[in-house]
Protein backbone atom coordinates (compact mmCIF):
# COMPACT_ATOMS: atom_id res chain seq x y z
CA UNK A 1 0.00 0.00 0.00
CA UNK A 2 1.19 3.43 -1.02
CA UNK A 3 1.55 5.33 2.54
CA UNK A 4 1.43 9.07 0.96
CA UNK A 5 -1.27 11.13 1.76
CA UNK A 6 -4.27 10.77 -0.83
CA UNK A 7 -7.31 13.32 -1.25
CA UNK A 8 -10.23 12.30 -3.48
CA UNK A 9 -12.17 15.14 -4.94
CA UNK A 10 -15.85 14.73 -6.03
CA UNK A 11 -18.78 16.20 -6.73
CA UNK A 12 -22.29 16.45 -4.52
CA UNK A 13 -25.42 15.24 -5.46
CA UNK A 14 -28.69 17.12 -6.57
CA UNK A 15 -30.51 14.16 -5.62
CA UNK A 16 -30.77 14.08 -1.76
CA UNK A 17 -32.08 12.34 1.38
CA UNK A 18 -34.48 15.06 3.30
CA UNK A 19 -35.15 14.81 6.96
CA UNK A 20 -32.38 14.65 9.44
CA UNK A 21 -31.96 15.91 13.18
CA UNK A 22 -32.45 18.99 14.41
CA UNK A 23 -30.80 18.01 17.77
CA UNK A 24 -27.78 17.77 16.72
CA UNK A 25 -24.92 20.37 15.88
CA UNK A 26 -22.73 21.07 13.34
CA UNK A 27 -19.14 20.78 14.66
CA UNK A 28 -15.94 22.27 13.28
CA UNK A 29 -13.90 19.46 14.02
CA UNK A 30 -16.13 17.25 11.51
CA UNK A 31 -15.85 19.81 8.61
CA UNK A 32 -12.91 21.02 6.03
CA UNK A 33 -12.88 24.16 8.01
CA UNK A 34 -10.28 22.07 10.79
CA UNK A 35 -7.91 21.86 7.91
CA UNK A 36 -8.26 24.75 6.52
CA UNK A 37 -5.48 28.18 7.08
CA UNK A 38 -7.17 31.39 8.56
CA UNK A 39 -8.11 33.20 6.01
CA UNK A 40 -9.51 30.62 3.46
CA UNK A 41 -11.20 29.28 6.24
CA UNK A 42 -13.15 32.78 7.22
CA UNK A 43 -13.54 33.15 3.14
CA UNK A 44 -15.04 29.39 2.87
CA UNK A 45 -17.72 30.55 5.52
CA UNK A 46 -18.21 33.97 4.09
CA UNK A 47 -19.15 32.80 0.82
CA UNK A 48 -21.70 30.04 3.01
CA UNK A 49 -23.08 33.17 4.57
CA UNK A 50 -23.76 34.94 1.44
CA UNK A 51 -25.41 32.05 0.00
CA UNK A 52 -27.41 31.93 2.58
CA UNK A 53 -28.76 35.38 2.95
CA UNK A 54 -29.15 34.85 -1.31
CA UNK A 55 -31.42 31.87 -1.37
CA UNK A 56 -33.09 32.08 1.53
CA UNK A 57 -31.96 29.19 3.47
CA UNK A 58 -32.36 30.00 7.62
CA UNK A 59 -28.64 31.36 9.11
CA UNK A 60 -26.56 28.82 11.22
CA UNK A 61 -23.37 27.11 12.57
CA UNK A 62 -22.87 25.43 9.40
CA UNK A 63 -23.72 28.15 6.74
CA UNK A 64 -21.48 30.49 8.60
CA UNK A 65 -23.55 31.99 11.35
CA UNK A 66 -23.05 32.73 15.25
CA UNK A 67 -25.87 31.41 16.23
CA UNK A 68 -27.52 27.78 15.63
CA UNK A 69 -30.74 27.76 13.77
CA UNK A 70 -32.73 24.10 15.12
CA UNK A 71 -32.64 23.27 11.31
CA UNK A 72 -32.52 19.09 10.38
CA UNK A 73 -28.79 18.20 9.80
CA UNK A 74 -27.30 14.85 8.59
CA UNK A 75 -23.90 13.50 7.82
CA UNK A 76 -22.92 14.86 4.10
CA UNK A 77 -22.38 11.13 3.20
CA UNK A 78 -25.76 10.29 4.17
CA UNK A 79 -27.20 13.31 2.66
CA UNK A 80 -26.20 12.97 -0.72
CA UNK A 81 -27.97 10.26 -2.63
CA UNK A 82 -27.06 10.47 -6.23
CA UNK A 83 -25.36 7.74 -8.38
CA UNK A 84 -22.42 8.36 -7.37
CA UNK A 85 -22.83 7.81 -3.25
CA UNK A 86 -25.20 5.08 -4.10
CA UNK A 87 -22.55 3.23 -5.79
CA UNK A 88 -19.97 3.23 -2.52
CA UNK A 89 -20.46 0.63 -0.16
CA UNK A 90 -21.48 2.00 3.41
CA UNK A 91 -18.76 -0.46 4.73
CA UNK A 92 -16.00 1.55 3.17
CA UNK A 93 -17.36 4.99 4.73
CA UNK A 94 -15.88 3.89 8.43
CA UNK A 95 -12.25 2.59 7.95
CA UNK A 96 -12.32 5.65 5.75
CA UNK A 97 -13.11 8.28 8.58
CA UNK A 98 -10.32 6.77 11.23
CA UNK A 99 -7.76 5.97 8.14
CA UNK A 100 -4.79 8.73 8.43
CA UNK A 101 -3.54 8.83 4.36
CA UNK A 102 -7.16 8.39 2.65
CA UNK A 103 -9.60 11.50 2.56
CA UNK A 104 -12.21 12.79 0.57
CA UNK A 105 -13.66 16.16 0.07
CA UNK A 106 -16.70 17.09 -1.64
CA UNK A 107 -17.60 20.19 -3.78
CA UNK A 108 -20.85 21.27 -2.59
CA UNK A 109 -23.23 23.72 -4.55
CA UNK A 110 -23.84 25.70 -1.14
CA UNK A 111 -21.09 24.97 0.82
CA UNK A 112 -18.12 24.98 -1.07
CA UNK A 113 -16.39 21.47 0.55
CA UNK A 114 -17.26 19.62 3.07
CA UNK A 115 -15.71 16.27 4.41
CA UNK A 116 -18.53 13.12 4.74
CA UNK A 117 -18.36 13.64 7.97
CA UNK A 118 -19.74 17.07 7.81
CA UNK A 119 -23.16 17.62 9.29
CA UNK A 120 -25.74 19.44 6.22
CA UNK A 121 -29.17 20.63 5.53
CA UNK A 122 -30.93 19.50 2.74
CA UNK A 123 -30.76 21.84 0.14
CA UNK A 124 -31.96 22.62 -3.87
CA UNK A 125 -28.99 24.37 -4.89
CA UNK A 126 -26.97 22.74 -8.13
CA UNK A 127 -23.61 24.64 -9.46
CA UNK A 128 -25.70 24.87 -12.43
CA UNK A 129 -27.88 27.28 -10.87
CA UNK A 130 -28.10 31.09 -11.97
CA UNK A 131 -26.66 33.30 -8.87
CA UNK A 132 -26.61 36.65 -10.93
CA UNK A 133 -27.66 37.12 -14.74
CA UNK A 134 -25.31 35.27 -16.73
CA UNK A 135 -23.23 33.80 -13.96
CA UNK A 136 -23.65 30.25 -12.57
CA UNK A 137 -22.86 29.08 -9.20
CA UNK A 138 -20.09 27.15 -10.77
CA UNK A 139 -18.37 30.20 -12.12
CA UNK A 140 -19.26 32.16 -8.88
CA UNK A 141 -17.72 30.04 -6.79
CA UNK A 142 -14.75 29.73 -8.67
CA UNK A 143 -14.77 33.57 -8.58
CA UNK A 144 -14.93 33.82 -5.12
CA UNK A 145 -11.42 31.35 -5.15
CA UNK A 146 -13.12 27.88 -4.36
CA UNK A 147 -9.92 26.26 -5.91
CA UNK A 148 -7.57 28.19 -4.28
CA UNK A 149 -9.61 27.06 -0.70
CA UNK A 150 -9.21 23.46 -2.07
CA UNK A 151 -5.65 23.41 -2.53
CA UNK A 152 -4.51 25.08 0.75
CA UNK A 153 -6.82 22.23 2.20
CA UNK A 154 -4.46 20.04 0.38
CA UNK A 155 -1.75 21.52 1.16
CA UNK A 156 -2.01 21.84 4.81
CA UNK A 157 -3.17 17.99 4.74
CA UNK A 158 0.69 17.26 3.46
CA UNK A 159 -0.71 15.69 0.25
CA UNK A 160 0.96 13.95 -2.50
CA UNK A 161 -1.61 12.24 -4.81
CA UNK A 162 -4.84 14.43 -5.66
CA UNK A 163 -7.35 12.09 -7.91
CA UNK A 164 -9.92 14.34 -9.44
CA UNK A 165 -13.08 12.90 -10.10
CA UNK A 166 -15.25 16.59 -10.65
CA UNK A 167 -16.17 16.87 -14.39
CA UNK A 168 -18.96 18.89 -15.79
CA UNK A 169 -19.84 22.61 -13.81
CA UNK A 170 -17.95 21.24 -11.28
CA UNK A 171 -14.70 21.34 -13.57
CA UNK A 172 -14.08 25.01 -12.85
CA UNK A 173 -12.68 24.17 -9.36
CA UNK A 174 -9.95 21.50 -11.41
CA UNK A 175 -8.13 24.53 -12.94
CA UNK A 176 -6.78 25.36 -9.46
CA UNK A 177 -4.51 21.83 -8.77
CA UNK A 178 -2.30 23.60 -11.42
CA UNK A 179 -0.97 25.59 -8.73
CA UNK A 180 -0.61 22.47 -6.17
CA UNK A 181 3.18 21.94 -5.34
CA UNK A 182 4.91 19.81 -8.01
CA UNK A 183 5.44 17.40 -5.22
CA UNK A 184 1.96 16.73 -5.48
CA UNK A 185 0.83 13.93 -8.20
CA UNK A 186 -2.85 15.22 -9.62
CA UNK A 187 -4.65 11.95 -10.78
CA UNK A 188 -7.63 12.91 -13.82
CA UNK A 189 -10.42 10.38 -13.69
CA UNK A 190 -12.49 11.33 -16.83
CA UNK A 191 -15.90 9.85 -17.20
CA UNK A 192 -16.59 12.45 -20.84
CA UNK A 193 -17.77 9.19 -22.69
CA UNK A 194 -20.34 8.04 -20.20
CA UNK A 195 -22.74 10.41 -20.47
CA UNK A 196 -25.62 10.11 -18.33
CA UNK A 197 -24.09 6.75 -16.47
CA UNK A 198 -20.95 8.82 -15.73
CA UNK A 199 -21.43 9.15 -12.11
CA UNK A 200 -22.36 5.78 -11.73
CA UNK A 201 -19.21 4.86 -13.31
CA UNK A 202 -17.56 7.64 -10.75
CA UNK A 203 -18.93 5.96 -7.89
CA UNK A 204 -18.05 2.62 -9.00
CA UNK A 205 -14.47 3.17 -9.70
CA UNK A 206 -13.96 5.34 -5.82
CA UNK A 207 -14.83 2.63 -4.27
CA UNK A 208 -12.39 0.13 -6.34
CA UNK A 209 -10.08 3.01 -5.13
CA UNK A 210 -11.09 3.06 -1.28
CA UNK A 211 -11.08 -0.58 -1.31
CA UNK A 212 -7.52 -1.00 -2.63
CA UNK A 213 -6.21 2.39 -0.68
CA UNK A 214 -7.66 0.92 2.83
CA UNK A 215 -6.89 -2.97 1.83
CA UNK A 216 -5.31 -3.30 5.66
CA UNK A 217 -8.24 -1.18 7.38
CA UNK A 218 -11.37 -3.27 5.90
CA UNK A 219 -9.41 -7.25 5.54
Amino acid sequence: MNCDKQIIVVACSQRKRHGGDTNIRWQRSNSVAKGLSKTPCRLLMKCRHQLAEKFGYAPGEDLGGETRTPVPLMLARERYDGNLYRKISGAIWEPLRDSANVEVVIVSALYGLVTPWELIRDYEMAMTEKIETRVRLARWWSQQGLGSILVDYAQRADTRIVHDFLGGAYGEVSEAFSCLSSSVRVVRHSFARRYSAADYYRGWEIERLLEDLLQPDIS
